[in-house]
């Protein structure tokens, strides 16, 4: 596979960077867009696999890879952040969903990823029958969980138990209401890391994306 930059303009105007995986195969018709974190770029492990596991299955990949820690944007008050990053993620499913004719989407998003992953499930109906990956999803954001809870979906949430935003409560709540499932790591943090447990967080890496095999059809 040959990469590619698209262009791709954003919140006013401004570009997204990206990188674009096209495959060869002329009769592709998968699209994966990963949308990563505000300090987890997807060369890092739990984006870096899930994205070649998309790779290996035949899809098209479009790694997004906006800069939202800049000092600009974290000045920002919070609802210009939130139409900046829902601006871009428009854009980039825009764009991106029409460079072939796909059949079959699947959006993989980690923490703040998981906000632009939101406002798509909103905004976009046609991509409700969508494969859904949340990764250490934002589960405090108030508007996010009423995206989730508002709209079923096929979804799978992955969070690890020390993360900051696991909660076992609304993760049921989601399983119930929407019919998608989750993959809790025991002792992983946010990063999908435990520390000091190299060897064990590797496992866990792994589990996350056997699941998510399984998960993509």
């Amino acid at each position: 596979m040959k990469s590619e930059k698209l262009n791709i303009g954003g919140y006013q105007g401004l570009p997204v960077p990206n990188t674009f995986f096209r495959q060869e195969n002329p009769d592709n018709t998968h699209l994966a867009i990963v949308f990563p974190g505000l300090n987890y770029s997807s060369k890092m492990p739990g984006l870096y696999y899930p994205w070649q596991l998309m790779r290996s299955k035949g899809a098209d990949v479009l790694l997004v890879e906006y800069q939202y820690n800049t000092s600009e944007f974290q000045s920002l008050p919070s609802n210009i952040q939130d139409e900046w990053i829902k601006t871009d993620a428009e854009a980039v499913y825009k764009i991106g969903s029409a460079l072939r004719d796909y059949t079959q989407i699947t959006l993989i998003g980690k923490s703040i990823g998981t906000l632009a992953l939101g406002h798509l499930l909103e905004s976009q109906s046609d991509l409700r029958s969508a494969n859904w990956v949340w990764l250490t999803p934002i589960l405090t954001n108030k508007p996010l969980l009423k995206q989730l809870l508002a709209i079923p979906h096929r979804g799978l949430f992955v969070i690890g138990t020390a993360d900051r935003y696991y909660d076992p409560a609304v993760l049921a709540q989601l399983e119930w209401s929407g019919g998608s499932q989750s993959l809790v790591l025991p002792g992983a943090d946010h990063g999908f890391e435990i520390p000091g447990k190299p060897l064990e967080s590797l496992r866990l890496l792994q589990r996350m994306v056997e699941e998510l095999n399984e998960f993509i059809a």
